[in-house]
């Protein structure tokens, strides 16, 4: 079946998957420790764990700061002090002024979409529950990321849209009825 590959290894008791960044099998014994497969999806799965948290976090603190844009403010502070102190810590290499200018216009747009971002989910958390409001984002992000693979958007791999896919966009809006009704 196209679109469903999985390499398998029993490792404490924990499926897990072991694709290459291709989508390729890995194959034979080595399926762990053949690449980084497991730990990406498992770091996947923790920014996944952690956006609801925030959503809650965030929320709450709209209702002590009262308006969407003074808790986002708060909280771009606060994440902005808090990579500059693991900056500091890191020293990482800055790349040369020239370097910047490389990169596409579009790509320095990223700020301003993470901001929308927490505005939003500020403003719905509260509104629509912290489940409804994540389980809309990930459908977004679903529908999003298709297109962007589909069209090979932003710099991405061309990645069609297979029917696979679209059962699974359409498991995750039924989700959301079910969220939404129960």
């Amino acid at each position: 079946m196209h679109g469903i590959h999985a390499c398998k290894k029993v490792t404490q008791r924990l499926w897990i998957p072991c694709l290459r960044s291709d989508d390729s099998l890995v194959k034979g014994a080595g399926c762990l420790t053949s690449g980084a497969m497991p730990y990406l999806w498992l770091l996947g799965l923790l920014a996944g764990i952690i956006i609801p948290v925030q959503t809650a976090m965030n929320a709450h603190l709209d209702r002590t700061a009262g308006h969407p844009l003074l808790t986002t403010l708060i909280v771009f502070v606060i994440g902005g002090l808090v990579c500059s102190v693991i900056l500091i810590f890191l020293r990482p290499t800055f790349p040369e002024l020239a370097q910047w200018r490389n990169a596409p216009s579009w790509a320095w747009g990223g700020g301003l979409i993470a901001l929308l971002y927490v505005i939003l989910l500020v403003y719905l958390a509260p509104r629509l529950g912290v489940g409804l409001t994540t389980t809309l984002v990930l459908v977004g992000q679903l529908l999003a990321a298709m297109l962007l693979d589909h069209f090979g958007a932003l710099g991405n791999p061309l990645h069609p849209i297979n029917t696979m896919r679209m059962v699974g966009v359409g498991a995750m809006i039924f989700g959301v009825i079910l969220i939404k009704v129960y």
